[in-house]
């Protein structure tokens, strides 16, 4: 049996791209499927990221009720850095919900979804969020062996891919990233046939990549364009994106004429405006924010006599707070995959925390309240937290941009506004939404040029949906979808009710609405509130990570530009 429904996840992936190399015929199967199917934006969560994206996907609901808002963030409680993997989910996946109800599932490189979850005939392989290819990454374990003896070069990111783009070997980067995704589409399409689940799903996260690091090349506007570099790169993301179509050619004549195909991105992609860059500065001088100063260079002669305690612990390199000098150093001693957290807690280690009422860092969209009772530190009281919430965003909202005058700041929304759910809590305070009329000329702070490599891309709210098969509309456009819409629509194809989820059914690009299966088949397809916001399919037992975990996962993100 063939699978009867199938989504290629494409990371990033932006309708109006697509929509422009399919008018140059450069896109001919997804040209096809916009033809002879439905097409059109899928909101994203109103955080923009990968981590909460993916598993409100996969989940159907919003991260306030799934508890996953990005890959690494710092705990208000301890002030030290986290690494989260979908151990970390708090309600049940696509994944339990079908293999419940009898259906058979095939789901890899799906971010935050290690460990895998497990189920008779199924199978499932974790994305990048897992720490190492071991065991608890496949599902059946047996699994491992089989992919890795056929595909030994497959892996969720390319190996050493933070090296590369640590010594700007953008052709080498180019490079990996293509042969990966021919080894992701051969092991997909050996997966589909070896064990012909009703409903298979795979990411690629290529995509997101190659946008992040080479939309400068398409925008003149951009502070960093390089008319030289960008002879030579600007077809880049239109390469990725036609190698990705040609994939889908691919997984679509292996999955069948029969099968329903979903072509999704978690968020969209435009040019950055570097206003995150600088929030740190803009918090200081606007009197919420106050650090101690750099520290001077430091003696790095002394530096091996001094880190002889610290083996390969990065909590122990986190709690030394050693300058930024010394970063190559510490990259020698302890392995550079500590070095993105280490680098975070020395920023944190400036921070005079009795003198701070929010707080950011450099490169990021969100800001918090240094909240007295929740943060280690904290010295806002509570009945003081709307107060300066409102404050802040009145302020910021009045940062111009010298050159061009416009705002810096389109809008800024706090969490309550942004999310429901139990775990609303975990988020970050205050999400920044960013003017993208207004590209900061402003040179890149030291802050963000010591990764030695960063974002020129960033996330936009709408990602992509185009669906093809024989329960789609053809020439249909959903209205207003959103990613928690994503399993309802998965359930009725596959015949079953969604039950208690955010999201509903496309039921626009739909053909007519599918025969439910009996009220007890129906009801074992999406559990009850109470047993999804449990955690109770989730192994608890994974979400600590060991310190070598930590850091491989860090180094994974490092390269991929989000830690």
């Amino acid at each position: 049996m063939n699978p009867r429904v199938i989504i290629v996840g494409l990371d990033a992936a932006t309708l109006t791209l697509i929509e422009q190399y399919a008018t140059e015929d450069s896109l001919p199967n997804l040209q096809r499927m916009i033809a002879g199917g439905a097409a059109g934006h899928l909101l994203s969560t109103p955080n923009m990221h990968s981590a909460s994206s993916w598993t409100s996907i996969i989940t159907g609901k919003n991260p306030g009720k799934h508890g996953l808002f990005v890959f690494s963030d710092r705990t208000f409680e301890t002030n030290q850095q986290a690494i989260f993997t979908g151990a970390d989910r708090k309600c049940e996946t696509i994944y339990r919900m079908l293999t419940r109800a009898g259906h058979t599932v095939g789901m890899m490189n799906v971010p935050m979804t290690y460990p895998a979850e497990s189920a008779p005939g199924s199978f499932m392989i974790s994305g990048l969020d897992a720490p190492v290819f071991d065991e608890r990454a496949f599902s059946p374990v047996s699994l491992r062996n089989e992919l890795l003896s056929r595909f030994p070069d497959y892996a969720p990111t390319p190996p050493q891919l933070g090296s590369l783009m640590e010594t700007h070997n953008l052709d080498g980067a180019i490079d990996v990233w293509l042969k990966l995704i021919n080894v992701r589409t051969e092991a997909a399409k050996y997966l589909m046939t070896r064990y012909q689940p009703e409903f298979f799903m795979v990411v690629y996260t290529a995509t997101d990549w190659v946008q992040h690091y080479f939309w400068k090349y398409t925008e003149k506007r951009h502070p960093e364009y390089n008319s030289e570099e960008a002879a030579r790169y600007h077809g880049t993301i239109k390469k990725f994106y036609q190698v990705m179509d040609e994939k889908i050619g691919e997984l679509r004549a292996a999955a069948g004429p029969q099968a329903d195909m979903i072509i999704i991105s978690d968020h969209g992609m435009g040019c950055h405006n570097q206003g995150s860059f600088h929030v740190v500065d803009w918090l200081i001088d606007a009197g919420f924010l106050a650090l101690k100063p750099a520290p001077a260079q430091a003696n790095t002669e002394s530096t091996p006599g001094m880190m002889q305690g610290l083996g390969r612990s990065a909590r122990q390199v986190a709690k030394s707070l050693l300058p930024v000098s010394m970063r190559e150093t510490i990259k020698n001693i302890v392995g550079e995959k500590a070095a993105p957290i280490a680098s975070k807690d020395r920023f944190y280690g400036r921070v005079l925390w009795d003198q701070t009422r929010a707080y950011s860092e450099h490169g990021r969209n969100v800001i918090n309240i240094n909240l007295k009772g929740r943060n280690k530190f904290g010295i806002v009281e509570a009945a003081d937290y709307d107060r300066v919430c409102d404050e802040l965003i009145e302020k910021i909202k009045e940062w111009r941009d010298p050159d061009s005058g416009l705002p810096v700041v389109r809008d800024v929304k706090k969490r309550a506004e942004m999310y429901q759910g139990a775990y609303t809590e975990r988020a970050s305070d205050m999400y920044v939404h960013w003017n993208p009329d207004a590209i900061l000329q402003r040179p890149v702070p030291d802050a963000i040029r010591s990764k030695k490599f960063w974002w020129n891309g960033t996330h936009r709210p709408e990602g992509i949906i185009i669906c093809d098969g024989p329960q789609i509309k053809a020439a249909t456009k959903p209205a207003q979808a959103s990613v928690y819409d994503v399993v309802p629509t998965v359930l009725t194809l596959l015949g079953e009710a969604p039950g208690d989820l955010d999201g509903k059914p496309l039921a626009d690009i739909l053909v007519g609405q599918p025969g439910h299966s009996s009220a007890t088949a129906a009801r074992q397809a999406s559990s009850s509130t109470a047993e999804s916001n449990t955690g109770s399919n989730v192994d608890e037992t994974a979400t600590e990570l060991s310190e070598d975990e930590e850091r491989d996962v860090a180094e994974k993100l490092r390269g991929l530009g989000y830690l």
